[in-house]
């Protein structure tokens, strides 16, 4: 029974998380062109171009980012986002997230507040 309670609030999580990211991309003109392997998102953005975005639940971490990599490798995708919810991150570990963003070009972090901002930029180089 707690495994279901579980499950169901890791569930709601990601929903939440994802629809959050729909709601940044449409707002930019994008839309969400549906799922992929291992609970990503392809999104086409307005100016044609195409990118993947991987929901992630919790506080992101290195190997968090070097799974995405693999997995965006091996579906060749170039480019992809791991996308979190950072409320309720300290302040040093947001610190830690950038520094380790800055180090590793294979895959971004994107807060899914920044989705509009972080994308509208993507959409414009």
């Amino acid at each position: 029974m707690v495994e279901r309670l579980r499950a169901r609030g890791m569930a709601a999580r990601h929903t939440e998380i994802a629809g959050k990211l729909k709601t940044g991309v449409e707002a930019i003109g994008g839309k969400i062109a549906g799922p992929g392997a291992y609970r990503c998102v392809s999104i086409k953005l307005k100016t044609g171009g195409e990118t993947w975005a991987y929901p992630v639940i919790g506080v992101p971490t290195a190997n968090m980012m070097h799974d995405v990599a693999q997995r965006a490798h091996k579906a060749r995708q170039s480019g992809p986002y791991l996308v979190y919810d950072h409320t309720g991150i300290t302040e040093s570990w947001l610190m830690h997230l950038s520094w380790l963003d800055k180090r590793i070009p294979e895959v971004d972090f994107l807060r899914v507040s920044d989705t509009v901002e972080i994308l509208s930029r993507r959409a414009a180089s």
